[in-house]
């Protein structure tokens, strides 16, 4: 151990004496063993072989620069090569909605049929989507409308015959207050139509509670080639998943609980 901590620290004195036999990058001869790659851990890379070929884990600590991030990249290519197509899945993993709004369903499905059911799906909610009714009180309006004119040929007849008659002054009364009254009540529809439409001027609100029930694709293993999952902080939602912050929970605008779900180490 002492004549290799030597060699290190007169590593840079000599790296000269070292380099002397090419003039440039392109002479540098790469070993075709990836684990060859890494250089100055060899105890490491024995160990690595090892635990590859015994499909084992491996934790590494060191302090910065020593090569870590390196060998496990060498680690994660000696176990493509030796067992991608065995440690590969090849089902997709998806998350449908579950029994309530607090559960979720796990399952596994080809992902080449998951693609045409989503595309279906999205096209059916599209569909659906662009054959919802503009919202309307156009027959309320005519309604309100009709009875306001009879009212007011009403209020002008009698007061025509008021004149004649006095008391028929009364049916103008009622009838000028009948008119007034639909009058308001026409406005009012007006105003309801108006607020409604602008309210849902975007259709894809009308049709949300389809799009929240289309399953979402947690694992994709045409995507998601790496054989090792990198974790930086090793707690338990990194480690065993859960569900993301949904910011937006009311007004129509909440996210369902399967698609926040997300994977964590142990399912990836």
């Amino acid at each position: 151990d002492y004549e290799w901590i030597k060699e290190l620290l007169d590593y840079p004195g000599t790296l000269e004496q070292r380099l002397d036999f090419f003039d440039d990058t392109s002479q540098i001869t790469i070993p075709d063993d990836p684990i060859n790659h890494v250089i100055f851990q060899d105890r490491a890379k024995r160990a690595i072989r090892k635990i590859a070929q015994n499909k084992g884990h491996i934790l590494m600590v060191g302090r910065p620069g020593t090569g870590k991030s390196m060998l496990a990249n060498m680690f994660k290519e000696v176990l493509d090569k030796s067992f991608g197509d065995y440690l590969k899945p090849k089902k997709a993993i998806v998350a449908y909605p579950g029994k309530d709004r607090n559960h979720v369903r796990i399952a596994y499905e080809r992902p080449g049929k998951m693609d045409h059911l989503l595309t279906q799906l999205n096209l059916a909610i599209e569909l659906a989507r662009d054959s919802v009714d503009e919202f309307s009180l156009a027959d309320q309006i005519q309604s309100a409308r009709r009875v306001k004119i009879g009212l007011i040929l009403a209020a002008v007849a009698s007061l025509a015959a008021g004149v004649f008659f006095p008391p028929a002054f009364i049916g103008t009364g009622l009838a000028g207050m009948g008119a007034i009254f639909m009058y308001i009540q026409e406005n009012n529809h007006k105003a309801r139509e108006k607020i409604q439409r602008e309210t849902n001027a975007d259709k894809k609100n009308t049709v949300k509670h389809i799009y929240d029930m289309v399953p979402e694709i947690l694992y994709d293993p045409r995507k998601d080639k790496d054989l090792m999952a990198r974790v930086a902080e090793p707690d338990a939602r990194n480690m065993k998943g859960g569900f993301r912050h949904d910011p937006y929970q009311s007004g129509n605008l909440e996210t369902p609980a399967h698609k926040r779900a997300y994977l964590g180490a142990h399912a990836k």
